[in-house]
């Protein structure tokens, strides 16, 4: 996750395999890197926060203009693409606007179509694609955008309705004023599945498998670790009574012979534990 130097979004690219959107590090602070009045993160497709539900594929290709324009790639040199209706993508954050930037496929002669929900409204939106478009890929397009929100905890959920969607990032304006206050969304249970394609980006991806953390589950191994925990105290306590017994019986015979303190002790033997010296 990034911080956008001074805007939400520049169409740009260059010869060098770069994406085109303005970008710098988050400044530091002294709770972690700061947020300012203004400030949009950018979050990756590739950012464990955004949860892709079906038969998303992760593509390395590159874009392509035309038109004598230069090629390039996208945002950190990677999408999320899908063609197959009903895969999904959630994304939970903390601010007041929200964006969705994809790369666009001009020359696919059809309609890409998502639905969209925000925290529970529904919306959608349909770009219709043609060969006799003046590109051929265009990258960082606007494919959702949401501004005013209200301050807090926010939820939005893609929906395929049609043709592929290739996701590149989201870009938000946090509500949060450093990193270290920024709300941790990642305990949620969420079924989450993701393949790597290399061939056409049309495509769809081979399905994969979905991964589930049941409550139940987490219910069994913490009742399993309290249990092991109260076996493990019954043995140690067993274990230092029958140590200390012993140790009475060999002190009461060693001073009944006259042997206590007659045994040499070699300060090599010794180890001495304290303090580090950080000096």
């Amino acid at each position: 996750m990034v911080r956008l130097a001074d805007a939400v979004r520049r169409d740009g690219y260059d010869h060098h395999g770069q994406d085109g959107v303005g970008r710098c590090g988050l400044r530091g602070g002294h709770r972690g890197p700061r947020t300012s009045l203004g400030t949009i993160l950018i979050v990756d497709d590739d950012d464990p926060e955004l949860v892709f539900t079906g038969k998303w594929t992760r593509n390395t290709d590159f874009f392509t203009i035309g038109h004598g324009q230069p090629t390039g790639f996208p945002f950190q040199n990677a999408t999320h693409q899908s063609s197959n209706v009903g895969d999904s993508l959630t994304f939970q954050f903390a601010g007041t606007s929200i964006g969705v930037r994809d790369l666009f496929h001009w020359s696919v002669t059809g309609s890409v179509a998502a639905s969209f929900s925000l925290d529970g409204g529904a919306s959608s939106q349909t770009f219709t694609s043609s060969d006799q478009a003046a590109f051929n890929d265009q990258p960082n397009f606007e494919f959702f955008n949401a501004m005013g929100l209200v301050p807090g905890n926010h939820t939005l959920i893609v929906n395929i309705t049609n043709v592929a969607l290739i996701i590149d990032y989201l870009l938000y304006q946090p509500t949060f004023d450093n990193i270290a206050s920024k709300p941790n969304f990642s305990a949620a249970p969420a079924t989450t599945s993701s393949a790597v394609a290399t061939g056409n980006s049309g495509g769809s991806g081979p399905q994969t498998t979905s991964v589930y953390a049941s409550p139940h589950t987490n219910v069994k191994v913490i009742a399993g670790g309290v249990v092991g925990g109260l076996v493990l105290l019954v043995l140690l306590g067993v274990g230092l009574l029958l140590w200390t017994r012993s140790r009475r019986r060999k002190a009461a015979n060693s001073t009944q012979n006259g042997d206590l303190f007659s045994s040499k002790i070699d300060g090599a033997s010794m180890l001495i534990v304290g303090p580090c010296d950080t000096n």
